[in-house]
């Protein structure tokens, strides 16, 4: 089966693009055939940490119908395995895709010829990020170890909560605007809101929807992997989110790996070259390599499916 997995983040400036990037360089190199794809509608520049140009065809040219397959589109990179889909290129307003074309999106992303597709979000929580990242029960959320960013990483579970709900729930406004005055409280308001207060609201008007709601979100994986740790004394709070997390959102969250400040990094993006062709840290590499051998270990060949979000 193949295994697609969203990576987002709750702000920007994290480093996600240039984890996606060299995570698929990671997981190409343990054999591995790998297609990061550019879905920053807006803000595409997946192509600037692979050392590639921007002159390539991508998403834009197949949502405008001037390309009749993605694997039409796809780049090769610096590795044999590794292979790259670029994002809108020249075409404007691709950040507000009607459902239509994120279903059509959705399927061909199905269709490309890869064993695992790593799909690089836009920051924040706008819908189309949200929607993307609930097309899968594994995602990657990339974070700094620094309380805005984690805070921010939290409203983004959030918000594809309520995203899933509008998907399952969206004949039923009352209800939802019901379960929006709860779930949207501070996250860290007294008496606390939970998911199961949530579900028991649900179950009391959609019995259905609430098993369904349920055992989809005790089957989603979501990961953390931190970037530019600079000391391990920072994620002292770690255990104090995953509370949070578990207890108010009924989400169980997990630490993949702790990326360490690298100075190269910064020359990488300069020169637009791949973080393993930059001389960065063995830390550093050592660190992504133990999160594609992670994804290989845990998600990989397993049972996972793909969920429905919209």
């Amino acid at each position: 089966m193949k295994l697609i997995i969203p990576i987002a983040s709750g702000k920007g400036g994290v480093g996600k693009s240039v984890i996606t990037a060299n995570l698929g360089f990671s997981l190409a190199k343990l054999g591995h055939q790998v297609i990061v794809a550019d879905l920053d509608f807006g803000g595409a520049n997946l192509h600037n940490y692979l050392g590639l140009k921007n002159n390539n065809p991508g998403l834009g040219e197949f949502l405008q119908d001037r390309s009749d397959s993605l694997t039409n589109l796809l780049v090769p990179t610096f590795h044999p395995n590794l292979k790259f889909l670029p994002g809108e290129g020249a075409t404007p307003f691709m950040a507000d895709l009607n459902v239509m074309d994120r279903r059509r999106l959705l399927v061909e992303l199905h269709q490309l010829p890869a064993e695992i597709i790593l799909l690089d979000l836009s920051a924040g929580c706008n819908a189309l990020t949200l929607d993307f990242f609930n097309a899968s029960q594994t995602g990657l959320l990339i974070t700094r170890p620094e309380s805005p960013s984690v805070l921010n990483l939290l409203e983004f579970l959030r918000q594809t909560i309520y995203r899933r709900l509008l998907h399952y729930l969206s004949k039923d406004r009352d209800l939802l605007n019901q379960i929006r005055n709860f779930l949207f409280r501070p996250i860290n308001s007294v008496p606390a809101v939970t998911m199961r207060d949530v579900l028991q609201l649900i179950s009391a008007h959609h019995p259905n929807i609430a098993k369904t709601l349920q055992e989809d979100w005790e089957a989603r994986q979501v990961r953390v992997v931190f970037n530019q740790v600079e000391q391990q004394e920072d994620l002292g709070f770690w255990l104090q989110v995953q509370a949070l997390a578990r207890d108010q959102l009924s989400c169980s969250l997990e630490s993949w790996a702790q990326c360490p400040t690298d100075p190269s990094v910064s020359a990488a993006l300069k020169t637009q070259t791949p973080l393993v062709q930059q001389g960065v840290s063995t830390q550093l590499l050592c660190s992504l390599q133990q999160l594609a051998e992670k994804i290989e270990l845990c998600w990989l060949g397993s049972s996972l499916v793909n969920a429905k979000p919209f």
